[in-house]
């Protein structure tokens, strides 16, 4: 695969209609931050990051994103399920990987602006997280 852009958002092709904007991992080396985007089929393109605030926040939400899963596996139960989303647009993910702690978060674009899914409590939460995610891993050229 080729990308389809040039830096700074080395996009992706990935088949059947899918273009992956963005892969990157963020993770902490000898007290420094670093990003690594996955390039397409190329090598990854490793930055060091400043100001990543992003990490801190993700561990400081995992109580609201425990609650927003016992709230939807509840709601499972009784047959009851949130508002739709489109299955087709963008979406975001982000996913947390520190120790034993394993979180993610998933979130279609209208997900972010729908009055239905403003009303829950993780929204709010999960909306910050990626934009912070999205500031500290995008290109500054």
């Amino acid at each position: 695969m080729k990308p389809t852009d040039t830096v700074p958002t080395h996009q992706c092709d990935v088949g059947t209609g899918w273009v992956q904007r963005v892969n990157a991992i963020i993770y902490k080396q000898n007290n420094k931050y670093y990003s690594s985007t996955f390039n397409c089929g190329y090598p990854p393109i490793k930055k060091k990051l400043t100001n990543v605030k992003s990490l801190d926040y993700f561990l400081s939400i995992i109580p609201i994103l425990n609650k927003r899963d016992q709230y939807g596996a509840a709601m499972r139960k009784r047959h009851k399920f949130n508002p739709l989303i489109s299955v087709d647009g963008g979406y975001e993910e982000a996913f947390l990987y520190c120790g034993r702690i394993r979180k993610s978060v998933f979130m279609k674009e209208d997900q972010k602006t729908d009055k239905e899914w403003r009303r829950y409590f993780w929204i709010d939460k999960q909306t910050k997280l990626l934009a912070m995610l999205e500031s500290e891993t995008a290109s500054k050229d």
